[in-house]
């Protein structure tokens, strides 16, 4: 499961004139070879203008075949790009093979031409001050800027699992692999201060995050309520790192589970991004929410480091799975006796014939659905009755790709709503609303007619 939710930025700035906008001015015509220009007609006679400088027309070929990366160009009489290491950064520290360290390159184009070969900056790390092929590259950025162009990668470099236990030196190279011809091939080098320690067998450094206890807010055993949509349940998750190395922000995810192993099929309805935990240190969250219609008497489980952002002592330790009882309100256990229950679902829409239906009841906490499919040009009307008074109630119909195509909003005894069948079925919606004296549950009548246009 292990991911890397974070993405590394190159940002590229291009430094210098730009043709048109205050630059003509600058160079008067009739310059010679070396002087600078924007045209050839700034150049004199037999000479033509690359890379911003007069020069015979043998360099302008040179040139342009240097632009592909030729290494054949270099030592000629030409202008070339310049790839320069100018800053590569990593904290100096112990850190563990496998883990992401943050890191920063900052590089540049010092030549007026563009790097068009498919160049890179790499940050390596080397038993020496000096890189070699050898070295381990932990972090490669594209280097192909235009001319006088800045690189800058920030972010998380990745230590190879494979690496060594030892001490290392952070270089940071630009073009490893000989790609460009450039004006200076000696600056293409940089250090980070200092040494970085890597483990390779680091068990013994390692964190461990384990869920000690999942219980209500009181620290009891955990007891749902469904159907009262003001009530928010408070659960209460203990949490130990018991292992030799801090932790920083992590994650806490809560599933709903029909059995106490946690699988992807579980019902994932919390999460909270929770500071950082010392070795040996507990810490304790408070985690508020509704009950699900979903949910049924089953295993709340409590996942610690689910996106595995931490090598870990014992990765199989990140969860547990506590029993939790669900109750429905008084209102939820007259509603489940209605005959079409459970029906307040897409996938529960009780399928309805043309009638009339009486005695159903629905409740604020759980609408009820319908399904209705009346034939391909076959008018239809849903008419419901109701006293007003224990709450209102609004329908709504849905076409079988689940888009709104009617409602009724009234504030009277009656809603219905009209509509025309395309050999598809519709999904009607009904939902109730608190009535005035506090109600959250209501009967209604059902009126299902359909009719030739």
């Amino acid at each position: 499961m292990r991911s890397s939710a974070r993405r590394h930025g190159l940002c590229v700035l291009w430094f210098g004139c730009l043709l048109g906008v205050g630059c003509q001015s600058a160079y008067a015509p009739g310059g010679g070879p070396g002087e600078p220009c924007l045209e050839a007609a700034e150049c004199a006679a037999g000479l033509v203008c690359v890379a911003f400088t007069c020069a015979a027309p043998r360099e302008e070929a040179a040139a342009s075949s240097c632009r592909q990366g030729d290494r054949r160009c270099a030592g000629a009489d030409v202008e070339l790009p310049n790839l320069r290491a100018r800053r590569v950064t990593v904290e100096p520290g112990v850190y563990l093979a496998g883990e992401r360290i943050p890191a920063s390159f900052l590089f540049e184009n010092s030549g007026p031409l563009p790097v068009a070969a498919p160049a890179t900056c790499d940050i390596v790390l080397s038993l020496d001050e000096v890189y070699s092929p050898d070295d381990v590259s932990i972090w490669s950025l594209d280097a192909d800027l235009p001319a006088f162009g800045v690189g800058l990668g920030e972010g998380d470099a990745q230590l190879p699992r494979e690496l060594a236990t030892g001490r290392y030196h952070v270089l940071g190279i630009c073009d490893p692999r000989g790609l460009v011809a450039e004006a200076n091939e000696a600056d293409n080098l940089g250090r980070s201060e200092g040494l970085i320690e890597i483990l390779s067998d680091g068990a013994q450094v390692l964190p461990d995050l384990v869920p000690l206890r999942l219980t209500d807010a009181d620290g009891g055993p955990i007891a749902l309520i469904y159907g009262d949509e003001d009530h928010l349940t408070s659960l209460q998750v203990d949490i130990l790192n018991q292992g030799a190395r801090r932790v920083g922000d992590f994650g806490l995810e809560v599933f709903w589970s029909a059995d106490a192993a946690w699988s992807p099929e579980d019902v994932h309805f919390l999460e909270q991004r929770l500071d950082s935990i010392e070795p040996g240190e507990a810490l304790s969250v408070t985690l508020e929410f509704n009950v699900q219609p979903s949910m049924e008497s089953g295993y709340l489980i409590a996942f610690v480091d689910f996106f595995d952002e931490y090598a870990e002592v014992d990765e199989d330790n990140n969860t547990l799975a506590v029993p939790a009882e669900v109750t429905l309100t008084p209102e939820l256990e007259r509603c489940a006796a209605d005959r079409f229950e459970p029906n307040d679902t897409m996938e529960s829409a009780a399928r309805l014939e043309p009638g009339r239906y009486e005695g159903l009841l629905v409740c604020t906490a759980a609408r009820d659905l319908y399904s209705l499919c009346p034939p391909e040009g076959v008018r239809a009307q849903v008419e419901l009755s109701f006293d007003h008074d224990k709450g209102d109630i609004d329908i709504y119909l849905y076409d079988a790709m689940s888009l709104f195509v009617s409602s009724s909003l009234g504030v009277s005894n009656q809603e219905s709503v009209t509509f025309v069948g395309t050999g598809e079925c519709f999904t009607l919606s009904i939902q109730s609303f608190e009535g005035a004296s506090g109600e959250r549950l209501n009967s209604y009548e059902l009126d299902y007619r359909v009719r030739l246009p």
